[in-house]
């Protein structure tokens, strides 16, 4: 026999060490009478096969081994679970670390038999490679511009070696200028298999779903023969999720892999725990090939986790060069979902990449003209079970008609401002008559006008349009979807910008509500707007229920912090159920206070005007105030619920847009 189990230094486990006398040749393998009790021998392999497997050992496999042990291989998944578990770790872990190892060194040679188990490789590897589990141990990863430098290694001039590496060699990052153009994701209750090096196959769930015994009969299908239920279940036992942060572990090195989600949750924390998905894709994200996500979930968390899961996609919108025209196809697979609630979650992966899109744009790309546009492709898009129609109010016009707030904050600019009312009327009206607005401020740029940003401020305020482009992006899903209610959008659409046209501080303008305002801070611009577009809604469009949504005020952050949008209504029954609205799908709001009575004639009070446009004392509850604000301008005899968001902070995440607001308006309103 080779040699005793002995227990390794390195990891405290027992592994297979050489004695002196083996009874072997160098390269070959001893067949004695002893190896049935060799722990990782083929059980039934026979004595030509294995003295042929040993010298292709000796002559392909372990000079490759050898040459990238000396290259510091880097740390993985897998192996960080093996050292992790320690003496217990299971046998399946013990040997599909040695697997790993042998695939990141390029070589492909038996690794597994019918029973799962590691072949002779597993034995001839630790016959001669002892010091390799230490040294894999203490590597530490190469520079990636070495790697990139380096290019990709010739292939090896073995016919059979060079059919293995091309088809388990790992899938690379392009370094290539470009970014991604597209990223296509689509739900689906059941797919077929595809086979792994052309769909790499990631399951996201928690760790109670993804260790039960039928789980693994989800996945095996589009993982096919690569991984083993015992691999899939001894990985799942070693996943380790946090409070904070989830655990995932690879199968299959890049072609497939498992993640738990946290399994804690705060009252005010989305209970799906949509905010640890991101960082679980990331890396599987970034390979440049199609990926299957299979989601094992309870139901009420679909629709968050199908949010977070198309906002951790890479972002549509891009300008690098040269173009890369790669289109990432993700598709998500929710056993047992049927195919109206997988049609409903491909329009909202609509409207949320094209919120994103949106908000990612820059200015002299999407000024107001180019985002008429864009709501003119929406309005122009097939309609389920109702019609669309658009009406623009632009320009001069909007003076004629009295709009006065979002005239002079848009009069300024190149492009001039615009109200654009997209309308939804079902083919049965509702029998309740009610009549849903959904108003958005879509300031293009904001450079805060002659209250003028400083330069650490202005960068980012592309995004100040990202609560119509919320609103922009429920609609077009909604309307993919088809829904009873009678819905309309007005996006308030303008620049502030600056030139000798501009509003100046000391103005005095007239809103649409008839009320006077001076103006003392051109940089408080998004409540003009949304005043106008607000009464519009009550007044002309007979709203019932209005729902404004505005990247409205810096207090917002502070108030309720960078994942939590701020809430304010005049319904406490509404309030309640937005916010539940919010927890379901991962838009979260939290409420400020309500009570216009001590706010408005102390924060807005004006000597020469009905109001001033910004609060004189900065440390009186500013989200409140600037809401408030809004709802001084609705009609007098309005009594239906109104209901302000300030969603400042979480618009964007690591300066991208994240299409926010988009489920959580659906489900607000029943849509999904």
């Amino acid at each position: 026999v080779m040699g005793g189990i002995h227990p390794h230094p390195a990891l405290g486990v027992a592994v297979l060490m050489p004695t002196e006398n083996t009874g072997e040749k160098d390269g070959e393998l001893s067949d004695g009478e002893d190896s049935k009790e060799d722990p990782v021998r083929t059980p039934q392999g026979s004595v030509s096969n294995k003295k042929r497997k040993a010298t292709d050992m000796k002559d392909v496999v372990v000079p490759r081994l050898e040459q990238y042990l000396t290259r510091k291989p880097s740390s993985s998944p897998i192996w960080a679970n093996f050292l992790r578990y320690g003496p217990t770790a299971p046998a399946e872990l013990h040997q599909l670390a040695i697997c790993e190892l042998c695939t990141k060194a390029e070589v492909y040679y038996e690794f597994k038999t019918k029973d799962g188990c590691t072949s002779a490789l597993v034995k001839h590897l630790l016959h001669v490679h002892p010091p390799a589990w230490e040294e894999y141990k203490s590597a530490k990863d190469e520079k990636k511009a070495v790697s990139d430098a380096a290019g990709p290694r010739s292939a090896s001039k073995d016919s059979g070696v060079k059919q293995d590496r091309a088809k388990f060699s790992k899938v690379r990052k392009s370094t290539a200028g470009g970014g991604v153009m597209g990223t296509v994701v689509n739900f689906a209750g059941a797919l077929g298999y595809v086979p792994l090096e052309t769909r790499a196959c990631f399951a996201l769930g928690y760790k109670v779903s993804l260790c039960t015994v039928g789980a693994f009969a989800v996945v095996k299908p589009l993982m096919g023969d690569m991984v083993s239920d015992a691999a899939y279940h001894a990985l799942t036992l070693t996943l380790e999720p946090s409070a904070h942060a989830g655990d995932s572990v690879q199968l299959a090195g890049k072609h497939a892999g498992v993640a738990c989600l946290p399994d804690t949750c705060s009252r005010n924390n989305c209970p799906a725990r949509p905010d640890a998905v991101k960082a679980l894709l990331k890396g599987w994200l970034s390979q440049k090939r199609h990926i299957c996500v299979v989601l094992l979930c309870p139901v009420e968390h679909r629709v968050a986790l199908a949010t977070a899961i198309v906002r951790a996609c890479p972002p549509l919108f891009t300008c690098k060069t040269p173009a890369d025209p790669f289109e990432r196809k993700v598709t998500v697979l929710i056993p047992g979902a049927d195919a109206t609630l997988c049609r409903k979650l491909d329009a909202l992966a609509y409207g949320v990449q094209l919120a994103a899109r949106l908000v990612d744009a820059p200015p002299n790309i999407l000024h107001t003209d180019a985002y008429l546009e864009e709501v003119k492709a929406v309005a122009a898009s097939p309609a389920v079970g109702g019609k669309v129609s658009l009406q623009i109010i632009r320009g001069k016009e909007l003076e004629a008609k009295g709009m006065g707030g979002l005239w002079n904050v848009g009069k300024a600019s190149e492009h001039p401002p615009s109200l654009a009312i997209l309308s939804y009327d079902p083919q049965s009206p509702p029998v309740d008559g009610k009549t849903i607005v959904w108003v958005g401020k879509g300031i293009i740029y904001d450079t805060g006008g002659l209250s003028i940003k400083g330069k650490f401020d202005m960068p980012s305020m592309k995004q100040d349009m990202g609560g119509s482009a919320g609103i922009l992006g429920a609609f077009a899903a909604t309307t993919r979807i088809g829904t009873s209610i009678r819905l309309r959008a007005v996006l308030c659409l303008a620049e502030n910008s600056v030139d000798e046209r501009a509003m100046r501080p000391d103005d005095i303008i007239t809103l649409l509500s008839g009320k006077t305002c001076e103006v003392n801070n051109t940089d408080a611009e998004g409540r003009l707007v949304l005043a106008d577009g607000c009464h519009y809604a009550a007044a002309t469009l007979g709203a019932t229920t209005i729902v404004d949504m505005a990247t409205l005020t810096g207090a917002q952050v502070t108030a309720t912090g960078k994942k939590h949008a701020a809430v304010l209504c005049n319904d406490e029954e509404t309030e309640r159920a937005a916010v539940a609205a919010g927890k379901s799908t991962g838009d979260m709001l939290f409420p400020i206070i309500y009570c216009p009575e001590l706010f408005m004639e102390q924060a807005f009070k004006s000597e020469v005007a009905d109001m001033k446009n910004s609060a004189d004392d900065r440390k009186n509850a500013l989200a409140s105030c600037a809401g408030h604000f809004i709802e001084a301008n609705l009609p007098s005899d309005f009594t239906g619920k109104w209901v302000h968001i300030d969603m400042a902070a979480p618009v964007s995440e690591g300066q991208r847009g994240t299409g926010w607001g988009v489920p959580l308006l659906m489900r607000m309103f029943g849509i999904i």
